[in-house]
Formats: C-alpha cells, sequence, structure tokens
C-alpha cells in the first residue's frame, strides 16, 4: 500500500507498506502503530481535507499544538486553504478510504496511482505557491 507523509519541512515522501488485510478487507490493528509512529505522537486525527481531490484523508497529530510542533503550511493549505483559525502541526500521513465488511462501514487504505499522481501535482503547485 502506499502512503504519503507530509513533513513540516516541506518534503512529500512516499511510504510503501504491506499490511494483511483480514477477512473483510480491513487493515489491521497495526496500522495503528503505524501511523503513531509515522507522525511520533500518541493520538492523530482524522482531518478533512477538500484542497486535495476526492477520497484523499489526512491524518494528523492531534495534540501537536500542544507539543510545540512546527505548523505545516502545506497541509494547511489542503485541509483548509490557510485559513488562519486553525493551522495543521506537525507531519501528516495521506490515505484513503473505502468500504468494508458486509455493512460497508468506512475504513483507511492505501492511496490509488491516480491519486498519488494527483497528490504530488498538487503538491508542487501549493509548494510553489507557499515560495512566493
Amino acid at each position: 500500500m502506499i502512503f504519503y507523509k507530509l513533513t513540516t519541512d516541506g518534503e512529500l515522501i512516499k511510504i510503501d507498506q504491506d499490511f494483511d488485510l483480514d477477512e473483510n478487507g480491513a487493515l489491521p490493528p497495526e496500522f495503528n502503530e503505524f501511523v503513531h509512529k509515522q507522525l511520533s505522537c500518541e493520538l492523530y486525527e482524522h482531518v478533512y481535507a477538500p484542497c486535495i481531490g476526492a477520497n484523499v484523508q489526512m491524518l494528523a497529530d492531534e495534540s501537536g499544538k500542544l507539543t510545540g510542533k512546527k505548523v505545516n503550511p502545506i497541509a494547511w493549505y489542503f485541509a483548509n486553504g490557510l485559513d488562519r483559525r486553525d493551522p495543521i502541526v506537525g507531519d501528516v500521513l495521506l490515505c484513503a478510504m473505502h468500504r468494508v465488511g458486509p455493512l460497508k462501514e468506512l475504513d483507511y487504505c492505501g492511496l490509488s496511482e491516480a491519486q498519488c499522481s494527483y497528490i504530488k501535482r498538487e503538491f508542487d503547485f501549493v509548494k510553489e505557491i507557499i515560495k512566493k
């Protein structure tokens, strides 16, 4: 599965991580450990990110503001167009969601090639805007 890590230093890092899905196609509990490790945090939150396309999700450090992490301007833009009220701080993990199990519940999953290409284009675009 492909994920992207967007760092506070303005890097977009592609992460290829395999997970053994359960019988319904859901990620195992190890996914939470993976997210915690990638974000160096105890708690993470799902942040709606309308600026990076359909079905791309952002997982962010929920307590980054309290622990003094740096603002992540590109993630902040992806989340709300740099609305000054609520900046995103710390690194974020980009993933997708899909439906699993008999009840078709939402679960996180890796990114498709199309999503990866779109994220990369948007990242390059926003990075150029922020530099100016």
